[in-house]
């Protein structure tokens, strides 16, 4: 039995570590969408839009991609339960608490991408329109 324990525990530790790294993965590539669109959001800001539209932009691009990742996440871990149902001890593969997928925080929005969101909309247009 304490086989199946320490195997659970590994299983728990790796599918954190690889949660973290997606994490930051994430927050990484959005970071730099950002600091490549920094002209766009510049001439936006010099055409007139306002701050809150830049960062409403920004994260709504980001609540795009993370609600079909979700999504797609969900449909995968039901599938693979269905396939792995036959190796689950006294679980059902499809059963929704046994493999659904929990935002690690907890149905608000993760700071990192509001950090980027607010560095978007506090550029500067004419520093922006000299970028690069």
């Amino acid at each position: 039995m304490w086989v199946v324990r320490t195997a659970a525990r590994m299983f728990t530790i790796f599918g954190s570590v690889a949660l973290v790294l997606a994490m930051v993965g994430l927050y990484g590539l959005r970071a730099y969408t950002v600091v490549r669109r920094t002209r766009e959001i510049g001439i936006r800001l010099a055409l007139g839009a306002k701050p809150g539209d830049a960062q409403r932009m920004i994260l709504r691009e980001g609540l795009v991609i993370t609600s079909l990742g979700v999504a797609a996440g969900l449909a995968l871990s039901l599938l693979a339960g269905k396939l792995l149902a036959s190796v689950l001890y006294k679980v059902s593969g499809a059963i929704p608490w046994s493999s659904s997928p929990r935002p690690p925080f907890s149905g608000s929005l993760p700071p990192r991408l509001l950090s980027s969101s607010l560095r978007a909309s506090r550029v500067d247009p004419m520093v922006a329109l000299r970028y690069e």
